[in-house]
């Protein structure tokens, strides 16, 4: 995995370059999926994590590994450890199981896989051509997570105060490679009810992805996938990092709609009836270049030169060469 270097240092932000990758470049990527339940708000709430299954040891090497990815990922949403001996809010319980699927594949002429069923008919050639590579043997990988919040009231059945159940799904053997891409995916999760299951995909050079695991979006000055208005699924505001006398705004780039896209010639940030301009930073990309729209997820990180620390909302606008704007955001606390 890529590691980002230098972030941030006495106000002065140095961003790595933009983060994409062409088709086929992903090194690892992990699709989850998850449905929740609760409506208690986790943040100031004290915790402790336990396994859920009375035969893993609390200090179990495995366990230890992901208590301490789960405990990172209940830190970002507010809830704060409890210190030994402190009678925390919560109960965490963890819970982890991983399943294998085998099934028979074929490659078909035009190197198009085909699945064939255990129960379905296999030619009795099948030992020949499986030593052609022609069918071979596949096993998948099923992960499933569970973490659960009992309440500390001292009754022998204490109340559920949130659940959260994940499913990652054909993916690497190794519960300890899936674990780091489900706790970033969870991270303001707790505590919260989804009427449909959701689904999180990410890479591992996912910029937002090790933003986080540098602990960067869980600075005080930073605002991660804030309010927006006047913003879509294609673009979108990804953090907002808020300096003495800088103010850094990152817009994500996605969509797989072939075709050109470019910012406009100037954007810039409205503060205290001011506009202020801005410049890119963490790429060597140009405003008023066309790029195009490729497969995968940019982001560009614009540097304004302005304290916006005390005002409630701020408007990003990226105008093009007849004055107009091309994009606002109205960004709330």
């Amino acid at each position: 995995m890529v590691t980002v270097a230098g972030l941030f240092c006495s106000g002065c932000a140095m961003f790595h370059l933009n983060v994409y990758q062409p088709n086929g470049g992903y090194t690892t990527k992990v699709v989850t999926q998850w449905s929740s339940f609760g409506d208690y708000d986790v943040k100031g709430k004290t915790f402790s994590l336990y396994p859920a299954n009375d035969s893993i040891a609390l200090n179990d090497l495995d366990f230890n590994g992901f208590a301490a990815l789960m405990e990172r990922s209940l830190a970002y949403s507010g809830a704060v450890k409890a210190k030994e001996g402190q009678c925390p809010d919560m109960h965490v319980l963890l819970d982890y199981k991983t399943f294998s699927d085998s099934y028979i594949e074929e490659t078909l002429h035009d190197d198009c896989p085909s699945v064939l069923s255990s129960n379905g008919y296999i030619s009795p050639t099948y030992a020949y051509r499986a030593s052609l590579g022609i069918i071979t043997k596949r096993t998948v990988y099923n992960h499933y997570v569970n973490v659960c919040a009992l309440g500390c009231n001292g009754t022998e059945s204490p109340d559920t105060l949130w659940r959260v159940s994940v499913a990652c799904l054909g993916t690497f053997e190794q519960l300890h490679e899936v674990m780091p891409f489900v706790a970033y995916s969870l991270r303001d999760e707790y505590g919260k009810s989804c009427r449909e299951i959701k689904t999180d995909e990410v890479v591992d050079v996912d910029y937002m992805f090790r933003l986080y695991y540098k602990n960067f979006l869980s600075q005080s000055n930073v605002v991660e996938s804030p309010v927006c208005e006047n913003s879509n699924d294609n673009f979108q505001i990804a953090f907002i990092a808020r300096y003495s006398d800088e103010t850094f705004v990152c817009i994500r780039k996605t969509g797989r709609i072939k075709g050109h896209y470019s910012f406009g010639p100037l954007i810039y940030l409205e503060a205290n009836g001011n506009r202020y301009k801005g410049t890119i930073v963490n790429s060597d990309y140009t405003l008023g270049d066309k790029i195009w729209n490729e497969f995968g997820t940019r982001y560009f990180v614009f540097k304004f030169m302005v304290n916006v620390l005390r005002e409630e909302t701020i408007s990003v606008y990226d105008e093009n060469e007849r004055g107009e704007a091309g994009m606002k955001w109205l960004v709330f606390e």
